[in-house]
């Protein structure tokens, strides 16, 4: 799927009335263009989504952040240090953001307490009627849930933060075309087993050379073999 570039302030125009509100994120854009994809095969059909994917496995980039929060305050300096400079190289990230989580998004006398990130507050705020904003779009408190800063992190999305608005969003783009949507990852037993993982189990920073093969294929072991004598260590 390519969108045009001169059609996509009429698509943002479109999707604001179905909406109903800003369209906060250029995944909204995709994901209605895959669902009119969708319905040029099908009138009416199921889709599984990969929704909740990254809540429960720390896919999210600011997950990243609240892990490192979690090795500073157990004061595994050489990890964090380690951790850091590498996160920094290959990903090209400042740490001022780490610096600015562990001093105001974290309870560092409370492990596991997080506060809210109003930075997410007021990016919007100027869209939003000032008597709405006042009433409804203040910072709530967060519920200890865990010990660890990332679990306390991935709870707070997965309830309130970025699923919620997510399925509202899936749930506006499918229904204009007969669709419905299913999300798998957050079914309750996978969110229990995902939430039991420990915390650095999730996020493990490696370097390494990342190889790709064409496909659709199947990695053969006799094909994985010869990567890895090319020097690759994932696919």
């Amino acid at each position: 799927i390519f969108p045009k570039s001169e059609n996509v302030l009429d698509l943002l125009k479109k999707l604001l009335v179905y909406h109903d509100e800003p369209i906060c994120t250029v995944t909204y854009v995709s994901h209605y263009l895959i669902a009119q994809e969708i319905n040029k095969y099908y009138d009416e059909a199921v889709i599984l989504n990969g929704v909740g994917g990254d809540e429960l496995l720390a896919g999210n980039y600011d997950a990243f952040t609240y892990h490192f929060a979690d090795l500073f305050c157990q004061s595994k300096g050489f990890q964090y240090e380690n951790e850091v400079e590498v996160w920094e190289r290959i990903h090209r990230k400042d740490r001022s953001e780490i610096e600015y989580v562990i001093n105001n998004l974290i309870d560092k006398d409370e492990p596991g307490k997080i506060f809210p990130d109003t930075r997410y507050y007021e990016t919007y705020k100027h869209a939003i009627n000032p008597d709405i904003y006042d009433k409804y779009y203040k910072p709530d408190d967060i519920e200890l849930v865990s010990e660890s800063y990332l679990e306390s992190k991935l709870v707070r999305d997965l309830m309130y933060e970025t699923i919620p608005p997510g399925n509202r969003a899936d749930d506006r783009n499918m229904i204009q075309f007969h669709l419905e949507s299913r999300c798998p990852f957050l079914d309750h037993n996978l969110i229990e087993f995902s939430l039991s993982i420990a915390s650095d189990m999730k996020l493990n920073l490696q370097e390494g050379i990342y190889t790709w093969a064409l496909g659709p294929s199947y990695e053969t072991p006799a094909e994985i073999q010869d990567i890895i004598s090319l020097g690759g260590n994932a696919v």
